[in-house]
């Protein structure tokens, strides 16, 4: 066998280790032999990475796993539970009295039902509170605001914020009692912060995105949505449900462009009180907070794939191509599209996946009758086998676009029914949403916050996403699932007068202090090692592992700083079970990354500078940082066993 160094890099995700596989059997133990060495050499690698070495060597005896790594799964990117459609069942529930206090007076009953129906139907601007429809707007924290689990593009954090403090919190303080907070009874302070990005590659990120939907918003052409396949023989069970191979016609379906999605928000509100103090550490103090939103941050528009290809069958079939409703080409025109689409274009066949008998034995154990053996496979997947020499296009352009986050009504019966789990709302509701995120504030005279925003600009969206299967995060052994190792980002915040023209920090006194605000997702509560198994302690173990992995130490990793959620990202609220445990890392003021260290090696030998820029300031000493880290693992999670 050749060297295992040119074994390639197989599948992978942005925030796996370097082994990646769709399921635990995705992975091998192997053993290597060569002419200069008589032992055979145990190795561990993942499906992907030994398939194509064994074809790059033709090495083939191995025909049945070589079958089930041809077939598994790439890295597929696992997104949350759509926020707008969380967000309707909270309105739904608003709208029916059964969450949600009124900010509006008990008294004022008819005084806006003399107003006019033009009145009435018009959509108040975005925190124009007092138009806003009833009940809204809620007393804060009365209704309940669903977590905000979906990510934000750094191009659509909001540039300002308006933090409503009464409680006076953002001098960093520690919070009244929880017996002194009702937000009726005090009067509202407003601060006025603004978005502070710090990272230039993050800025030069967001100028590109938006570059880039400019230029899409100036061009018109016919975007591709989905195909058809008309097959004749197909019966009621549907398409391919004969054991036998049919055919039939394919055509491609296009629609006009989508309009242009925002590219910047200019305002949101944000909303901090006592009662929703989570916890105090020495750099800084932690509130669950409430964040109105924009409904534009969440625009996703749709289009009814029902509605398309009902118009794009009336333009291909004959019989009704003149008579296609809303087409404007002429029927001469109509009638050549359709003749170009007919006859059959594709088979449709069937495949059956290999069946792989597994025998399971556990290290040092001989293999007997009463091994567990399991079979994987054997599972029939259709798959279509195009026979013709370029696929016809159907165009339809009577079909409109919908955004989902709109308080608009849909368009048709099908997207009023699909939009939203709560189905079509029984009255209007306001422009912005509310939604909970953790607010972060920082003591006075401490720069911990700001180093740890930096941390996850640095960090970009990789280390937040969620990916499908499983990736083996050495020193461990065992597979751990690939979710997030950090929360998501929604933007660090500060004053707008505490920076001088020259964008360099003011002096601020004690009394005038008032703190930046770092706003990440609620990812749960901190950890109880001793309640954890095994397999949840490896998985917060791979959470480090993975994020040495990607040229970073975390400077802190303890287990107050490993927080666990109930039920995984994807699941609906109601659906979440108490047996999905999700873990995060978090506080990273004291991070550090190998690039900065690299960095800091190569400006001191520049300058000819032998004096440290971050506890040590050199590679040789992020590795120390590392190495220390790794060792401090298994009794920070109590490990039965070193790593």
């Amino acid at each position: 066998m050749s060297d295992l160094r040119e074994l390639s890099a197989g599948y992978r995700t942005n925030n796996s280790h370097h082994l990646w596989g769709a399921t635990t059997l995705d992975f091998y133990m192997f053993r290597s032999f060569n002419d200069e060495c008589a032992d055979a050499m145990l190795g561990f690698s993942s499906g992907s990475k030994l398939y194509a070495w064994m074809k790059a060597h033709g090495e083939l005896y191995a025909k049945d796993e070589l079958e089930w790594a041809e077939m598994e799964q790439k890295p597929r990117l696992r997104p949350a539970a759509d926020i707008l459609e969380i967000i309707g069942v909270k309105n739904l529930a608003i709208l029916m009295g059964s969450c949600g206090i009124s900010m509006r007076d008990d008294d004022d009953d008819d005084g806006e039902a003399t107003s006019t129906e033009e009145e009435s139907s018009a959509i108040p601007r975005p925190f124009d509170y007092e138009n806003y429809p009833d009940p809204w707007p809620l007393v804060p924290f009365s209704s309940d605001a669903p977590t905000l689990q979906s990510p934000i593009p750094f191009h659509l954090l909001p540039e300002t914020l308006i933090v409503h403090d009464p409680f006076r919190l953002l001098n960093g303080d520690d919070p009244p009692d929880e017996s002194d907070v009702d937000w009726t009874s005090v009067d509202d302070i407003t601060h006025r912060y603004s978005l502070n990005l710090t990272v230039p590659s993050i800025k030069d990120s967001i100028a590109a995105e938006r570059a880039k939907i400019t230029e899409a918003a100036s061009k018109d052409g016919p975007v591709f949505i989905g195909i058809v396949l008309d097959c004749p023989n197909s019966t009621e069970s549907g398409i391919g449900s004969s054991s036998t191979a049919q055919s039939g016609t394919a055509f491609k379906m296009t629609v006009p462009s989508p309009p242009a999605s925002p590219s910047s928000i200019a305002e949101a509100h944000l909303f901090i009180s006592p009662a929703e103090f989570v916890g105090k550490g020495h750099h800084s103090i932690v509130y669950r907070a409430e964040w109105d939103l924009p409904r534009s941050v969440f625009s996703k528009y749709v289009i009814c794939h029902k509605c398309v290809e009902e118009a794009a069958k009336k333009i291909f079939s004959k019989d009704s191509v003149s008579n296609a409703a809303g087409d404007t080409s002429s029927a001469s025109d109509r009638a050549g599209r359709a003749d170009e689409i007919v006859g059959r274009n594709f088979i449709l066949r069937k495949q059956h996946l290999p069946v792989i008998d597994m025998t399971i034995v556990r290290e040092g154990q001989p293999e007997d009758e009463n091994t567990p053996c399991y079979s994987v496979g054997g599972e029939t997947v259709d798959y279509l086998e195009y026979t013709g020499e370029s696929m016809p296009t159907v165009h339809v352009d009577t079909v409109p676009w919908y955004d989902s986050s709109s308080t608009d009504p849909a368009p048709c019966s099908h997207l009023a029914v699909t939009s939203s789990i709560s189905g079509p709302l029984p009255g209007p509701v306001p422009p912005t949403a509310s939604v909970s995120v953790i607010a972060k504030l920082s003591v006075y005279d401490d720069n911990h916050l700001e180093k740890e925003a930096k941390c996850y600009q640095s960090f970009g969206e990789d280390f937040s996403q969620h990916w499908s299967g499983y990736t083996v995060a050495l020193p461990l052994r065992d597979p751990t699932p690939t979710g997030a190792i950090t929360p998501n980002f929604y933007g660090f915040y500060s004053k707008e007068e505490d920076k001088t023209k020259d964008n360099e920090e003011k002096v601020i006194d004690r009394d005038s202090f008032l703190s930046p605000i770092l706003l990440i997702e609620d990812c749960g509560q901190p950890i109880e090692v001793e309640k954890l198994s095994l397999d949840d302690r490896q998985e917060c173990a791979a959470l480090l592992f993975r994020l040495h992995h990607h040229g970073w130490t975390h400077g802190s990793f303890a287990h107050r700083n490993i927080v666990m959620q109930i039920g995984d990202h994807g699941d609906f609220p109601l659906m979440k079970s108490r047996n999905d445990r999700r873990f995060r890392l978090i506080d990273f003021g004291r991070a550090w990354s190998l690039q900065d260290a690299i960095e800091t090696d190569q400006s001191s030998s520049r300058n000819g500078d032998n004096s440290n820029g971050h506890v040590g300031g050199t590679e040789r000493e992020w590795r120390r940082t590392q190495f220390k880290e790794k060792n401090e693992v298994w009794r920070t999670l109590m490990f039965p066993y070193p790593i």
